[in-house]
């Protein structure tokens, strides 16, 4: 079971990230923005570059560790373990948007992408999720009594 879910993480977590660096090209053509210049930092502790590596290696790592939160949970709460599971891990995406939305920027950024990223931000927040949860019957059977 495990090495099937760390499968569906890496799988998940590849095209997560391919459509996270094509959206980020589609919504940075649209608005004439450049996203690969911001580095924000996030509550004074961290800072982020929105670039393709970056978005690639983030989808990955965090589809990998939904993954090995799955077969825990489902190890854990046996027949609830999904439900859990799914449950959390939208509750924890859409908690996540807080994160882009309380970034600081460095002011010789520009306006237009002080006021662009966090959309741009929150919205590839929701791809791992939506991926993984789409991606997951493929790899794992639902048994529909």
């Amino acid at each position: 079971m495990f090495k099937k879910s760390l499968f569906l993480g890496l799988a998940s977590g590849v095209l997560s990230g391919i459509a996270g660096v094509i959206f980020e090209k589609v919504y940075a053509t649209a608005f004439y923005t450049d996203f690969s210049v911001v580095s924000a930092t996030f509550g004074g502790s961290f800072a982020v570059k929105a670039d393709p590596t970056t978005i690639m290696l983030a989808h990955i790592f965090s589809c990998v560790l939904a993954s090995v939160a799955f077969t825990l949970f489902v190890k854990w709460f046996k027949a609830k373990g999904d439900a859990i599971f799914s449950l959390l891990f939208t509750l924890v995406s859409f908690m996540s948007i807080v994160i882009p939305i309380s970034a600081i920027f460095p002011l010789d950024l520009g306006e237009s992408i002080i006021m662009l990223f966090p959309g741009f931000a929150m919205t590839m927040h929701f791809f791992p999720v939506l991926i993984w949860l789409a991606m997951k019957p493929l790899f794992f059977s639902s048994k529909v009594n």
